[in-house]
């Protein structure tokens, strides 16, 4: 009793503080035009930064994956979160966009939708000429056989991949690391592309969103 009593009144002395945020001098953000955006960055000596590409040619990504041909597989969480209470969020309005650089002067020029239709999509790996598409709990491999930069080959390769109830706590990442095994965040597996088929075998947990490597 004397605890709760001890709790209750700490409680009490809490409430009667003034919020923190409240005296937070907080600066404005607006929202910037590319080449302005550019110029708020602050490098490191001897970095630049430029712009490969920018809304409207891409919408929401939120991971990329670039081909042995230098274009870029972008993955659009186009339903992520469309109000306060992420209403519409299983409507198939996610996407994998190909970016192409069709001049060589390192900007992308071209966009086409690779694969639509797809629910709240994490994730894009390039293989196999193809790529990888994390949409949990599935994972599809697609590819472009025609050269019209469209997907007609569309197969299941993954079944069991996270689930899609919560997009903060859903396997992703997709990423090839140099054992030849595929990782992922949020997930208990790894995969490895094999003759044509993927294997799988238990692997470690690995943080929530995105994996890397280092030398």
């Amino acid at each position: 009793m004397a605890w709760s009593c001890a709790s209750s009144a700490l409680i009490a002395a809490e409430d009667d503080q003034p919020s923190h945020w409240a005296n937070l001098q907080i600066p404005p953000a607006p929202v910037l035009a590319p080449s302005a955006a550019i110029k708020s960055f602050k490098l490191q000596s001897g970095y630049r930064i430029e712009l490969v590409a920018a809304e409207p040619m891409v919408q929401d990504p939120v991971a990329i994956s670039w081909d042995g041909d230098g274009r870029m597989y972008v993955c659009e969480m186009r339903g992520y979160m469309p109000d306060v209470a992420g209403k519409d969020e299983d409507k198939p309005t996610g996407r994998i966009s190909l970016l192409t650089d069709t001049n060589g002067d390192g900007v992308m020029d071209k966009s086409t939708v690779f694969v639509d239709g797809l629910i709240m999509p994490r994730a894009v790996m390039c293989i196999n000429g193809g790529v990888l598409i994390a949409e949990p709990p599935v994972v599809w491999f697609c590819k472009d056989t025609n050269g019209d930069g469209q997907a007609d080959v569309k197969e299941k390769v993954i079944d069991d991949y996270g689930t899609g109830k919560n997009p903060e706590h859903s396997s992703n990442g997709l990423t090839w690391l140099m054992d030849n095994w595929i990782y992922s965040a949020n997930h208990l597996v790894r995969y490895r592309y094999d003759n044509g088929k993927f294997i799988s075998e238990a692997s470690n947990f690995r943080g929530q969103w995105g994996v890397t490597q280092d030398n």
